[in-house]
């Protein structure tokens, strides 16, 4: 037998204390140039980035997406790093000024997710 309740379920979280979940220390260093990144990201905006990059690499070779791909990927990686990244603009500068590929922005987002993750996206090697 199956009891069923008409009161409606009530689940309540705590918002994370800034103080104490934040990552103070990260920042991106290219070449002389650091850039500081937000101490805290929320949620969606690691979860939309997993996604998209999920899905535009899947088959695990990104020299060889369809546009599509390369077009999910791109937003994915430019929404990412522009929510992460505390001076966004001066950041995009350097980019374009220093000629910086795709390849090392992914990098850079990879390493990020790994700070705010505190997991690393690789697997680690096998013995």
């Amino acid at each position: 037998m199956t009891v069923t309740s008409d009161k409606p379920r009530r689940l309540a979280f705590e918002l994370p204390n800034a103080l104490g979940n934040a990552h103070s220390g990260v920042s991106i260093t290219i070449g002389d140039r650091v850039f500081k990144c937000r101490p805290v990201i929320d949620g969606i905006t690691l979860l939309e980035f997993g996604q998209l990059a999920a899905g535009a690499v899947s088959d695990g070779d990104a020299e060889n997406m369809d546009p599509a791909q390369a077009a999910a990927y791109s937003t994915a990686l430019i929404d990412f790093l522009r929510n992460t990244i505390v001076d966004y603009d001066s950041f995009r500068a350097f980019v374009r000024d220093n000629s910086v590929d795709i390849d090392m922005l992914g990098d850079i987002a990879g390493k990020l997710v790994e700070e705010y993750t505190a997991r690393p996206t690789q697997s680690p090697p096998v013995l």
